[in-house]
């Protein structure tokens, strides 16, 4: 009979359920991040050409790209720390160690580490998230592979909503044993589904919850299965928002999942293309009060750096009106080949016309036609792209990125996106 025991230092903070992201990057022997500065890392640009886009590429993100992003930037719940890469990918790991003892429990056969990795796809076409697991970094002392070839990892899913019946079902769904060679070889993949069909009172039938993915080491004794724990049930899990929202423009007309975390909109101030729409951005972010229009008395103005979709063209028309006016009254002849630029954008709920009324909080000025439409084009494609619904909170940041010339056409949108 062997018998496990976990690692003196490991099985310390294991047994803490890794409580805290600094916690695994000490067992990862990573140093740890400013907890109010969580690591979001770079997001992944789509090519116009060789120009990167203000807009992420969902696919092909893989367990490698989680560990050299640096993975744990975010808290998801009590025992795990993950990070979200766009609205549609989130990813996460853990450091392992566990020692395996003579059936006297005398003397250690050998220590046995590893890391696993979870993964989690959100369909962008479908009301699914698909969530792998993947071990790594396996390592044994000299002589005793063994240890590694009779480790068996056993994994129990589940999912849970907000709205009771439970609008969500895993697959597979009963209880799931795989070798530790295999989940680094092959990996052990779960399917959720919210399958909950719209109706004419809830055409979006937004549903949120969460999953969880508990997981043993196991042995055989006797015949019969016993679960040996490192520290306690290890568990991943994360939330997710699955809804069938139908627009009639741009490109969201299909049911899809998300991770309703914060999703960050870049602008590059160094591509020429649309620089001085970013220039724009930064200073109403850093420097309001250099900003028009002036308040009253010259009074502060605060303009958010996060902002609100709405969908009401309504009040989009309203807002880029009183923009305008704005400009207008800061600027009473309009420059020649130049739009009328505003920040925060007609399309968020903290516009030009945010209450309490009258509002000063806002930031206009006239800049290249070109340089404006283009911003906007493609801040429309990012909020169709990364699935951002009305209500939804989301970041802008401008950074200064690599130089690039201005392009010679501006990019093709979608009326109405933006």
């Amino acid at each position: 009979m062997r018998r496990f025991k976990s690692l003196s230092l490991l099985s310390l903070v294991l047994a803490l359920g890794l409580t805290s992201t600094a916690a695994q990057q000490a067992v990862a022997g990573n140093p740890t991040p400013t907890p109010s500065q969580p690591d979001r890392g770079q997001p992944k640009s789509l090519a116009e050409g060789d120009r990167p886009r203000p807009y992420e590429d969902f696919t092909n993100w893989t367990d490698e790209d989680c560990h050299k992003e640096g993975s744990l930037g975010e808290t998801t719940n009590s025992s795990t720390g993950g990070r979200v890469v766009n609205h549609f990918q989130f990813c996460a790991w853990k450091q392992h160690g566990v020692t395996f003892w003579a059936p006297n429990q005398i003397y250690p056969l050998g220590t046995l580490m590893f890391r696993m990795t979870m993964m989690a796809q959100a369909s962008e076409d479908g009301r699914t998230v698909t969530v792998t697991f993947k071990a790594d970094e396996i390592h044994v002392p000299p002589r005793r592979g063994v240890l590694a070839d009779i480790a068996v990892i056993s994994m129990t899913p589940s999912c849970s909503t907000d709205k009771l019946p439970a609008a969500c079902s895993i697959t597979p769904a009963t209880r799931q044993s795989i070798g530790l060679r295999d989940l680094g070889s092959i990996g052990l993949t779960f399917t959720m589904q919210s399958p909950r069909m719209p109706t004419s009172t809830n055409p979006i039938s937004r549903d949120t919850g969460r999953f969880r993915f508990p997981y043993y080491f196991t042995t055989t004794t006797g015949g019969q299965q016993v679960d040996q724990q490192i520290g306690g049930i290890q568990e991943f899990g994360t939330s997710w928002r699955c809804d069938s929202a139908q627009l009639t423009r741009g490109e969201f007309k299909k049911e899809a999942c998300v991770f309703p975390t914060l999703p960050h909109l870049r602008f590059n101030i160094n591509d020429a293309g649309i620089t001085q729409s970013a220039q724009h951005i930064r200073q109403a972010q850093e420097n309001p009060n250099s900003t028009d229009p002036v308040p009253p008395e010259n009074g502060t103005k605060t303009i958010a750096t996060n902002l609100h979709r709405h969908w009401d063209d309504a009040l989009k028309d309203a807002q880029r009106n009183a923009s305008r006016k704005a400009c207008q009254a800061a600027v009473p002849i309009k420059p020649p080949d130049t739009d009328c630029d505003e920040y925060p954008f007609a399309s968020t709920l903290e516009g030009s016309l945010a209450p309490p009324l009258p509002n000063y909080d806002f930031s206009v000025k006239y800049i290249n036609y070109r340089d404006n439409r283009r911003s906007g084009c493609w801040m429309g494609k990012w909020l169709v792209k990364d699935r951002v619904l009305e209500g939804d909170e989301f970041q802008v940041d401008i950074f200064d990125g690599p130089t690039y010339p201005e392009p010679p056409e501006e990019p093709e949108c979608v009326e109405g996106e933006d």
